[in-house]
């Protein structure tokens, strides 16, 4: 029996949402309107309509879509409007904030999870039932010193725990049923020892990167001695090693499936894309800053927004997935933020291309033709 993924997805035309349904996009607690290209207020949104999601049946390239969910079961009611909620890119705006925030608590099978501490993850059966505890680090060792060192994400097949430990221990990434048993664990390390001047030092290198709700990207964007990624599938906990700094990972248009990566070659001074079995580079003299956001358009164009960890601009283009032929760039389209960016975020609307950035002053989004890089809208002063 195959299995079934709910995804909050909004397809283009699909009637699914009715004909009032309209598009607010939520920005510092305000909304921008997506139809009408205005920020208005929560006063001004339209009464909460509601959309039952339609569910996705099948794994990869065989994975369909129905109209309707199989059961009450596999029903989810939400806002009509939220495009953070009904769109395909829903799972990564529902989980972490473009300020850092990471999730202590999420939801499966309508069951909720929470982490308690250190070493203990705690789950309802019902929302009215006592806790039911959960012992996740039976050896008692201690978190890494870095921010977001343990979170928990709700996928549509269970509840993932990510915790990082000090130094040899590394990371440990347990997936759960709604029952709290564990249906995989996956240790990944992510520190090295190095010698120098005789003597010994631990060496951290590996951090969490991004996700989806199919796989989670590791990379060493933030290490000068080791250049290693490692991308972990999770729906087994399976993991594929990379040897090279990961800057920027494709995902397939569908938002769910791995389909490449971005490497920095320091040396050259260039970015490497490897994508669906093919691969071209582009030139880059701010290499050992860069990190990259990457959405597909459709099968055939990859955008790309480059910005620099540190460093004011954000380079905006078009390619083509298989050759890196440039189809377009919005760098003089942009309106640039005086601020560096801290994250960037691209997701699609129809024909609207939506950057949303973040930096010491808040959030901000920017939008685009996505068949030209014109400038259709920017939150920020030109």
């Amino acid at each position: 029996m195959m299995n079934k993924y709910l995804l909050a997805i909004l397809a283009l035309g699909a009637s699914t949402l009715g004909a009032n349904a309209q598009n607010f996009y939520s920005l510092n607690n305000k909304w921008v309107d997506l139809d009408n290209l205005k920020l208005v207020d929560s006063a001004e949104l339209p009464k909460p309509d509601t959309v039952a999601l339609p569910v996705m049946s099948g794994e990869g390239a065989d994975a369909t879509m129905s109209a309707a969910p199989a059961s009450e079961e596999d029903t989810v009611i939400i806002p009509a409007w939220d495009f953070k909620r009904t769109s395909k890119y829903a799972p990564r705006f529902r989980v972490f904030s473009l300020t850092g925030t990471v999730p202590q608590s999420a939801e499966y099978m309508k069951r909720p999870f929470r982490i308690v501490d250190e070493g203990k993850l705690a789950y309802k059966v019902t929302k009215a039932s006592k806790e039911v505890g959960i012992k996740t680090n039976t050896d008692d060792n201690k978190l890494d010193d870095v921010p977001g060192n343990q979170f928990l994400l709700g996928l549509p097949d269970g509840i993932l725990l990510v915790q990082r430990f000090d130094a040899s221990v590394g990371y440990k990434v347990t997936k759960y049923n709604e029952w709290g048993k564990p249906i995989f664990k996956q240790a990944v390390p992510h520190t090295v020892s190095i010698e120098k001047a005789g003597e010994e030092f631990a060496i951290p290198y590996l951090y969490y990167f991004c996700h989806t709700e199919r796989f989670m990207a590791f990379t060493s964007l933030a290490s000068k001695d080791v250049h290693k990624a490692v991308i972990m599938d999770l729906k087994d906990g399976k993991t594929l090693p990379i040897g090279a700094t990961v800057c920027g990972v494709v995902r397939a248009p569908n938002e769910i499936q791995f389909m490449g990566y971005m490497i920095r070659d320091e040396a050259a001074k260039t970015i490497k894309v490897n994508h669906a079995g093919a691969s071209w580079t582009m030139r880059d003299n701010n290499i050992t800053k860069v990190v990259g956001e990457v959405i597909m358009a459709d099968d055939t164009t990859m955008v790309i927004a480059r910005y620099y960890k540190g460093m004011v601009g954000i380079n905006l283009a078009a390619f083509h997935a298989k050759t890196g032929r440039l189809i377009w760039a919005a760098n003089k389209e942009m309106i640039q933020p005086k601020e560096s960016p801290e994250t960037l975020y691209l997701s699609l609307n129809k024909s609207q291309l939506l950057l949303e950035g973040s930096n010491k002053n808040g959030n901000y989004l920017e939008m685009f033709d996505v068949a030209t890089g014109k400038r259709l809208y920017s939150t920020l002063e030109p």
